[in-house]
C-alpha cells in the first residue's frame, strides 16, 4: 500500500486550471476521517459511546474499550496517577522476576556441576576398568 499524500500535496492536486483524475478524488476520501467508517465521534463530551468509539481529547485520541455512558469531563483512565501505580506495580514485579533469574541461573550452574561430576566419574570408573581389564 502506497502512502497517502500529506494535507499541502494534496492542495497542490486541488487548485484552479489543474486536471483531476479518480486517483486525486481517491487519496483525498482515504486520507480524510469518516465518522461512520472510522468510528469517530469528534471531540469528547459527556454522553454515551459504543465499544471502539474513537475521540479527541486533550490532544490525543482515545478509544473506549467497552461500552460507556459518562457524564464526566474527561474519559475514564486519563488520569495520570492510575498510570502512575501501574507502572509502580510493573517495576516491582520486574525486580522480583530479575531476583528469580538470578536464583534460577545459580541453581543452573550448580546443576551443570553436578552433571559435569557425574559423567566424569563414569568416564573414570569405565578407563579404571578398561584398564584393570587389561592387566
Amino acid at each position: 500500500m502506497t502512502a497517502l499524500p500529506g494535507r499541502s500535496d494534496l492542495k497542490s492536486k486541488f487548485q484552479n486550471g489543474k486536471t483531476l483524475a479518480a486517483n486525486h478524488f481517491h487519496e483525498l476520501i482515504q486520507s480524510s476521517v469518516n465518522k461512520p467508517d472510522d468510528r469517530f465521534y469528534g471531540v469528547w463530551s459527556a454522553g454515551a459511546y459504543p465499544k471502539g468509539a474513537v475521540v479527541y481529547h486533550n490532544g490525543m485520541l482515545w478509544e473506549s474499550q467497552k461500552e460507556l455512558c459518562s457524564k464526566a469531563e474527561s474519559p475514564p483512565g486519563d488520569d495520570c496517577q492510575e498510570w502512575d501505580s501501574e507502572v509502580a506495580r510493573l517495576k516491582a514485579d520486574l525486580a522480583t522476576l530479575r531476583q528469580e533469574m538470578v536464583q534460577l541461573r545459580q541453581w543452573v550452574t550448580l546443576l551443570n556441576v553436578a552433571i559435569g561430576a557425574i559423567v566424569l566419574y563414569w568416564l573414570l570408573s569405565a578407563l579404571y576398568r578398561l584398564l584393570a581389564g587389561l592387566v
